[in-house]
């Protein structure tokens, strides 16, 4: 009888302790109380918690892209992106812009997964074709849409030519101007939102 009840104890204890291990291996103890510019801002180095980002996937662009949003594509690992999204954020500070959806979408690209391919697809006449008749997004890439439309769209910056320094692509002025040309245009997405 002895034997039976401490199995049964071991069983017990040893259920509560693999619980414990996922429990504890699948809890995000870093970003718990973070909120979404605060993770944004953990991830961008140009960018401090004053933001108007909030991270996403590839499925919320592709839910964006159906329905009305801002999206920035961005690697934050790559200074360029990096230092793009700086600059929009410095122009949606300006605005009464409430969120900016930001998703890195290399992974996705690497796997070429269905969500990719069908960004692809949304954004079809956007899309740069190699030799080979793939297409490809590049990041950074600021895109406004209103009911399905794309309003506005820009990846000038990825598709630059990187023989410069980030720091002397974005002189004072080239971010002056990027930063009033992203205003008129978020500007303009607003009251296209606030006229319906």
């Amino acid at each position: 009888m002895k034997k039976a009840i401490r199995y049964v104890i071991y069983v017990i204890l040893f259920a509560v302790i693999i619980f414990l291990f996922i429990y504890i291996g699948t809890y995000d103890f870093k970003n718990k109380n973070l909120k979404d510019n605060d993770i944004v801002a953990s991830k961008f180095s140009y960018i401090n918690s004053d933001n108007k980002y909030y991270m996403a996937d590839i499925g919320d662009i592709n839910k964006i892209l159906d329905g009305s949003g801002a999206i920035l594509l961005a690697n934050p690992s790559n200074v360029w992106a990096d230092k793009y999204a700086s600059v929009l954020n410095e122009a949606a500070l300006k605005t009464n812009i409430k969120k900016i959806a930001v998703c890195d979408i290399t992974i996705d690209r690497i796997q070429n997964s269905k969500k990719y391919q069908n960004l692809l697809k949304k954004l079809d006449q956007y899309v740069i074709y190699d030799d080979l008749g793939k297409g490809h997004i590049y990041m950074p890439t600021f895109i406004l849409v209103k009911d399905k439309k794309i309003i506005y769209i820009d990846n000038e910056t990825s598709q630059t030519l990187k023989t410069d320094a980030v720091d002397t692509y974005w002189s004072d002025d080239a971010k002056s101007n990027k930063i009033n040309i992203f205003v008129e245009k978020i500007n303009e997405y607003l009251e296209v939102d606030s006229n319906e």
